[in-house]
């Protein structure tokens, strides 16, 4: 299990930003996998390539434009990203407990 070594934060309207490296390890992606370069990351999953360009909300997967509701963004020299949408582009299954507060995510 790996420690998440810099804050999680909350960006407008509600979106749980996270930094790239971290979220893409815990949905078992191998850190050699995960490249940074001129404000773009660049992630390879299995048969998915995501490229995630800061200060933008299109992730490119696979070559084609996916929407994300908020933007990547830059914090104190980390590439932070909102978790559930990453998720959604590594098909990964999420459910919100509202009453707990809490996200499960399942990698089928």
């Amino acid at each position: 299990e790996k420690t998440m070594d810099a804050a999680s934060y909350i960006q407008d309207p509600g979106y749980t930003m996270v930094p790239v490296r971290y979220v893409a390890e815990a949905f078992g992606v191998s850190e050699q996998d995960i490249l940074f370069g001129n404000g773009v990351v660049t992630i390879f999953a299995g048969t998915r390539t995501i490229q995630l360009t800061n200060g933008s909300n299109i992730a490119v997967v696979n070559g084609a434009q996916v929407a994300m509701g908020t933007k990547v963004a830059i914090k104190e020299g980390r590439t932070y990203a909102p978790v559930g949408e990453i998720a959604r582009i590594l098909g990964i299954s999420t459910a919100w407990d509202a009453t707990a507060k809490t996200a499960t995510f399942t990698n089928k």
